[in-house]
């Protein structure tokens, strides 16, 4: 099964199966024309609303067929009128299901429909939060269907995301779109304990500061560990350790101001060194206030009066 998106303008999208579409789903400003059985298959809450929606076209139906039935010769339309009048009511009679405020707007609705129709979809930590969150509200449990939708995300948080320091916090800033369903669902508390559990076992010398310093020394060593051009190990793991500290922060400022607050607090009751602590704070400061350095602060009392005693001598 192939799915055809067109541009943005057409705010329509279309399953390539070769059959007509008798269901169109709206959500957010798209609408995706897409077939029943798939639908209905998968998720419980799209079954329950096709089916209701079912029962109300057909008593419609019965009445429509009611009315011609008692018209007189006199009151028929001519053939013309009735024919466009026909195609017109075909039409209403597709299936039509709007799902306003859908948890991650149209392109998760995309990927869960996607999912519906058997076709692979690609996780990673910036979606699999909003597609855990989708499969909630449309009801895509393991009691409806095997295989479905929560336990397909929930294994690869547990797999891939929850083991990870820097996926997690990708994970994390992802739940931002679908706040309220991954709170209620424990997403986002998981997600921090488990950065505030890696962050504790991690090498503190990745978290040194200054970073950008750091950063710089890093390459510097690691430009110094050539030998007659032949890269070396201490090399290459100098150039891992450089990236390693350079995703982890800057993933950590990208996090909302109530996310970055709740986290840094689990990470104080973790007992990370003050060090560690004043790293990612000072990180996310020099994103949002420029100018912002370790240098900037003001030195301490205890400094400041060996300062003047030294000069006093």
């Amino acid at each position: 099964m192939a799915a055809d998106k067109p541009s943005s303008k057409a705010q329509a999208w279309f399953c390539a199966t070769g059959l007509p579409s008798d269901i169109m789903i709206e959500v957010d400003d798209m609408t995706f024309h897409l077939h029943k059985f798939p639908l209905m298959s998968k998720s419980r809450k799209l079954d329950q609303l096709i089916a209701e929606q079912g029962r109300k076209s057909s008593t419609t139906t019965v009445t429509k067929q009611r009315q011609r039935e008692t018209k007189t010769e006199i009151e028929e339309e001519d053939e013309e009128e009735y024919q466009e009048k026909q195609e017109n009511e075909e039409e209403e009679d597709q299936y039509q299901i709007s799902l306003p405020d859908f948890p991650g707007g149209s392109e998760t609705f995309e990927g869960a429909a996607k999912f519906c129709y058997g076709v692979k979809i690609d996780l990673s930590s910036s979606t699999v939060v909003p597609l855990r969150c989708a499969a909630e509200f449309l009801e895509m449990t393991e009691e409806y269907s095997e295989d479905n939708l929560i336990s397909k995300t929930e294994r690869f948080l547990s797999q891939s995301v929850f083991k990870s320091l820097k996926e997690s916090v990708k994970a994390l800033k992802s739940c931002e779109s679908v706040l309220s369903l991954a709170e209620s669902l424990g997403i986002v508390q998981r997600l921090i304990e488990s950065i505030a559990t890696r962050a504790s076992s991690t090498d503190p010398t990745l978290f040194g500061w200054p970073v950008n310093d750091g950063i710089v020394e890093a390459k510097g060593a690691s430009s110094q560990a050539l030998w007659n051009g032949i890269e070396t190990g201490l090399r290459r793991k100098s150039l891992a350790r450089t990236n390693n500290v350079e995703s982890w922060f800057e993933d950590l400022a990208l996090l909302s101001l109530p996310l970055f607050k709740r986290l840094i607090l689990t990470l104080k009751t973790r007992d990370l060194s003050p060090e560690i602590i004043e790293s990612c704070l000072m990180c996310y400061a020099k994103k949002y206030i420029p100018g912002t350095s370790r240098s900037n602060r003001k030195p301490s009392t205890s400094s400041s009066a060996s300062g003047v005693s030294e000069g006093e001598q």
